[in-house]
């Protein structure tokens, strides 16, 4: 598999806190993105090395190892990205 820049896959994600210290993570691809792993410190996110499908979306919900852990942001890598793609909190949606 070919590794391809983040712009050509279109991956990329956004935030929404739940409360409890949950998170639901929405992540988007243009093109097929293979195993795509969410690495977001303080949270284990309740799947983890999934395909997004062209013109995709997968939700994955985000748990604070931590009642005191706050989102400051995370990456998302995947088998055919070149790099990783950052989740900001200003990705953050309410």
């Amino acid at each position: 598999t070919a590794l391809e820049p983040s712009a050509r896959l279109g991956l990329h994600a956004s935030v929404q806190a739940l409360g409890d210290g949950m998170m639901r993570l929405s992540v988007h691809s243009k093109r097929l993105a293979y195993a795509v792993c969410v690495h977001v410190p303080g949270f284990i996110p309740d799947d983890d090395a999934f395909p997004v499908e062209p013109g995709g979306q997968r939700t994955v919900i985000l748990r604070s190892r931590r009642m005191d852990s706050t989102f400051s942001g995370g990456t998302l890598t995947a088998l055919n990205l070149d790099g990783r793609v950052h989740i900001s909190p200003e990705d953050k949606t309410y």
